[in-house]
């Protein structure tokens, strides 16, 4: 029952990532400013924190079968409706339909992705690290597909194509997942429900551990967010192709496969605090490099693009895929139950705070680089994730010490 769920993920994915790299020069074309269509990422993301808490609550009051079904019908809808802003000339007609087709397009991806994570941790326990790894790679994948594929479609004949295309191939996989029955773990027993009366799920977010562990998660998100509106009018300074500025967003699939691989490796043997560390240490080096940094004496390039987004790439997928999962396994550690509601909720919580964590994010970005340009507002955020990287350590450190107070090996926490 994977394969169509591997398929799924991929075409969710490809559609997903295809707004960052296309609809900022639909927008442009129309006369909108970049600090305006910043707002409909915005809107994209607070698409997110609907869906994560519909998907919270679709998966309590019925099951998460409702939660990805739903979620993947409504994507079919929403990336037509996307694809149909072409036809739309006025800009602010065209920025009024683009914010609300956006929040309705992510709060269905968000469904998806959700009750799906929620379905595959509780179903494969053991090694749901390697799994959400694998995920997360197919997402890399259909990324790339979206950016690379989309641009050369865009190029064939107009800005819809693209997002036709991945609407037909996620409707020939919807008859084949309605099939499909996982065996997720149900919720816990009577005696495990009244010990969370007192011990309410929303208390999680007193454990310093595992707000860590859901602020890291997010930060891959906010990353996208600042490169939506900030990126793509960058690369024109280059006078690039579509195509071009598809193989760009490549670099950064491609690191993010790779690093979805090695996180998963991680995962698996309980090292997240380690790829949390590396990856935020990564992340934070990416943005001192693709503008680069005022204080570096040296001019633009393709090539520190190329290499910037390559360790973006990379690191965020340890930081989402490391702090998830190291986030599922503190809350289970805390006494709260292993079972589909948990894991329901623990998903949900990484969703909002990927809400959190990039909702402003896109204007804010915008806003900079307008007054102050890329490289200083790419030098700020580079700031920002150098800072992060002092909590990821000392998470590190605190396991570390927990092993040498214990006697266990690192591993066997």
């Amino acid at each position: 029952w994977l394969v169509p769920v591997l398929y799924t993920h991929f075409f969710m994915a490809a559609g997903t990532m295809m707004n960052m790299a296309f609809y900022p020069p639909l927008a442009s074309s129309r006369g909108l400013a970049a600090w305006k269509f910043g707002f409909v990422f915005s809107a994209y993301k607070v698409g997110m924190l609907l869906g994560a808490f519909i998907s919270e609550r679709v998966v309590y009051k019925a099951s998460p079968r409702a939660g990805y079904l739903g979620g993947q019908g409504g994507q079919v809808i929403c990336l037509v409706l996307f694809g149909a802003l072409y036809w739309i000339n006025g800009a602010e007609e065209l920025l009024a339909w683009s914010m609300i087709f956006a929040l309705a397009c992510n709060a269905t991806a968000v469904m998806y992705f959700a009750s799906m994570f929620a379905v595959q941790t509780s179903v494969f326990r053991d090694k749901a690290g390697l799994l959400i790894a694998s995920l997360e790679f197919l997402f890399g994948l259909g990324g790339l597909v979206g950016a690379v594929i989309g641009g050369a479609l865009i190029d064939l004949w107009a800005y819809p194509l693209p997002y036709f295309a991945v609407a037909a191939m996620l409707c020939l996989s919807l008859p084949f997942m309605t099939m499909i029955r996982p065996q997720w773990k149900r919720e816990a027993a009577m005696e495990n429900k009244r010990k969370l009366v007192t011990s309410a799920y929303f208390k999680l977010l007193t454990n310093p551990s595992f707000l860590t562990d859901m602020i890291t998660a997010a930060i891959p998100l906010g990353m996208m967010a600042f490169n939506e509106d900030t990126l793509e009018p960058y690369l024109r300074n280059f006078h690039l192709t579509n195509t071009q500025i598809g193989l760009v967003f490549t670099v950064q699939c491609v690191g993010y496969c790779t690093g979805s691989l090695l996180s998963g490796y991680f995962s698996i043997n309980k090292l997240e605090t380690t790829s949390m560390f590396l990856g935020t240490t990564l992340c934070a080096i990416s943005y001192l490099m693709i503008g680069p940094a005022p204080f570096i004496n040296m001019e633009p390039s393709l090539g520190l693009m190329y290499l910037s987004c390559a360790l973006m790439g990379l690191g965020g997928a340890a930081l989402f895929t490391c702090g998830y999962m190291h986030g599922l396994r503190t809350a289970i550690l805390s006494g709260y139950p292993d079972d589909i509601r948990t894991n329901s909720v623990v998903a949900s919580i990484v969703f909002v705070n990927m809400f959190l964590s990039s909702v402003g994010t896109a204007p804010l970005a915008g806003y900079l680089t307008q007054e102050f340009g890329y490289r200083a507002a790419s030098t700020a955020l580079s700031g920002f994730l150098f800072a992060w990287t002092a909590a990821t350590f000392v998470l590190w450190v605190s396991e570390v010490k927990v092993c040498i107070r214990t006697g266990k090996k690192y591993g066997d926490l």
